[in-house]
């Protein structure tokens, strides 16, 4: 009704004929009401609306459309506006890959073709070869086997001219190799060659050596003195001609060396000469006590006789290696004297002797080492089933690690404990001394440290015994008894004891192989 009554009103101007009017009758409402408003502002303005006419440039026309478009998206839905990025990436995805195919369709096609015209020139080729030798004739064929052959025998007769200068350079190379050592042999010191000849002693039969060291001397002695002088200016010469083909770097280096060399050397001429001398005047200074009366009292060395003291030179041999940590050095007065002074510390003959005492295990105090700490609160346990916590199993108390070799197998056990010894949980530990394995190795180290100086007092109160059992024996017998050991003598054995890091080394090199086993 409202649209009859609208067109109705708008007959007279809006529609001239009739024609238009029906049209408008056959619309809906929508297209109409669109229609109406479309039309309205030419009927307003008494007829057609005028368009200005200006003139758009292609510049124009861009600005204009990309302004459209801007507007267009801007008046957009946020779910339309995601739906066209997601057309365009597609889009842009299906460009690339097209693109991608195009390109290798292209590779693929240029591959084919140089594959194709290197076919075709290799088959040209081929008849080309085969057409040249069919038009050949027998006396061509003749000439070039000739040329073959002649070419065969030169190739030949250079390779073997190649094998005579390359056995020419080898015996060169022989020969300088041969006067290289021969001035490597006039440069060796004379430490240096006697430790060669040690070296060629121990690793060769003896007899064959001592023939050898024998030839030489009589070849040296059968020399004159010319030949002797001669040699030994060669000897010089070449160690002048070294020295002068040194850099003044060289030079002082090789100065230091030896310098250090002699030194050394010059120290343990020294020792030897100082143990020489002591031993030479311990043996003056001792008394002769060969009258000493069978059931005396002996209260220190000076009262024994030289042939006794030196039965006791294999005892105080193994003191002086427990003192020393088994280092070779030599004996001196300073451990002869440390001995005695050990045997008679507190002790005569007229006293009695201690019966060695069997090692007693390290104890907890001895071996444990502070690695971390507590996390948390410890729970319960049964050495602790207190709810109560005490300060030793609270969180922030140390934490101790103790290694040990009891265990069988050859393992090695470890046993977190806290400051008062009871086990703790190692999830619940700290470490403060960097990784888990730092922690166990000084666990390791500690043991074998404590156990290591136990044994070496354990052996050292051992021989010390020893050493006053023999003095018993001598006091008893008096000074008279000569030079021979007693029927019972025979130096006590050292305790080793069984440290943990061996074990370790060999747990750990398992490990390692199951390890490798299991990621290969």
């Amino acid at each position: 009704m409202l649209v009859t009554l609208r067109c109705k009103e708008l007959t007279n101007n809006t529609f001239p004929r009739i024609n238009q009017f029906i049209d408008c009758l056959r619309c809906t409402d929508t297209e109409l009401t669109m229609w109406i408003n479309r039309m309205i502002p030419a009927c307003t303005s008494g007829g057609k609306r005028k368009r200005k006419k200006v003139h758009r440039t292609a510049a124009t026309k861009r600005s204009t459309a990309r302004a459209y478009r801007v507007k267009m998206y801007k008046n957009r839905s946020e779910a339309d506006k995601e739906a066209q990025r997601a057309y365009v990436q597609e889009w842009k995805a299906k460009r690339l890959a097209g693109i991608i195919r195009k390109l290798e369709r292209q590779q693929q096609r240029r591959k084919n073709r140089i594959e194709a015209e290197k076919i075709t020139i290799a088959e040209k080729e081929k008849f080309r070869k085969q057409r040249l030798a069919a038009s050949k004739s027998a006396e061509q064929k003749e000439a070039e086997r000739v040329a073959l052959n002649e070419h065969r025998r030169e190739k030949n007769r250079a390779a073997s001219l190649s094998e005579e200068k390359k056995a020419e350079g080898r015996a060169k190379n022989a020969e300088s190799e041969r006067e290289r050592r021969k001035i490597q042999n006039l440069l060796k010191t004379e430490e240096q060659r006697e430790r060669e000849r040690e070296y060629a002693r121990m690793n060769a039969i003896p007899e064959l050596v001592e023939r050898k060291e024998a030839n030489c001397q009589k070849r040296w002695a059968a020399k004159t003195e010319e030949e002797k002088n001669e040699v030994r200016e060669k000897r010089w010469a070449a160690k002048k001609r070294a020295w002068d083909a040194k850099s003044p770097e060289e030079q002082l280096a090789e100065r230091v060396k030896q310098r250090a060399q002699s030194a050394v050397q010059r120290a343990k001429e020294k020792t030897k000469k100082e143990a020489q001398e002591a031993e030479e005047l311990a043996r003056r200074s001792t008394r002769d006590n060969s009258g000493r009366p069978a059931g005396g009292i002996i209260r220190s060395s000076e009262e024994m006789t030289v042939c006794e003291l030196d039965l006791f030179a294999s005892l105080a041999r193994m003191e002086r290696e427990l003192h020393h940590k088994k280092r070779d050095v030599e004996m001196i007065m300073r451990d002869w004297k440390r001995f005695w002074s050990k045997v008679f510390d507190g002790w005569n003959s007229a006293c009695r002797v201690d019966e060695d005492m069997p090692i007693e295990p390290p104890t907890f105090p001895n071996t444990d080492v502070l690695v971390g700490v507590l996390s948390r609160d410890h729970p319960p346990t049964e050495e602790c089933p207190s709810r109560k916590k005490p300060p030793e199993r609270r969180r922030g108390a140390d934490v101790f690690l103790s290694a040990t070799t009891k265990a069988t197998n050859d393992t090695v056990d470890f046993v977190w404990k806290d400051s008062q010894g009871k086990i703790v949980n190692p999830s619940h530990v700290r470490i403060t001394v960097g990784k888990y394995t730092s922690a166990m190795y000084l666990a390791i180290e500690r043991y074998d440290n404590s156990l290591t100086k136990a044994y070496d007092e354990l052996n050292d109160a051992r021989i010390i015994n020893y050493a006053r059992r023999v003095v018993l024996f001598f006091a008893k017998e008096g000074g008279g008894y000569g030079t021979f050991y007693p029927r019972w003598f025979n130096p006590p054995t050292l305790k080793e004891p069984e440290l943990a890091r061996p074990r370790a080394r060999t747990l750990a090199k398992r490990w390692a192989e199951l390890l490798d086993m299991i990621e290969g």
